[in-house]
């Protein structure tokens, strides 16, 4: 459903606004993973 709608978004708004979307993503992605490697040593893994 996610993925349908941000195909949707793509459609509507043009390369230029897909392309901060993926950046907006993996700037995202980025910091989960800085919060789960920081974190991880606190939950016992």
């Amino acid at each position: 459903m996610i993925n349908a709608k941000t195909a949707i978004m793509a459609f509507n708004y043009g390369p230029e606004q897909f392309a901060a979307n993926l950046e907006l993503l993996f700037i995202g992605m980025v910091v989960l993973l800085l919060m789960l490697a920081v974190l991880s040593p606190f939950m016992g893994e």
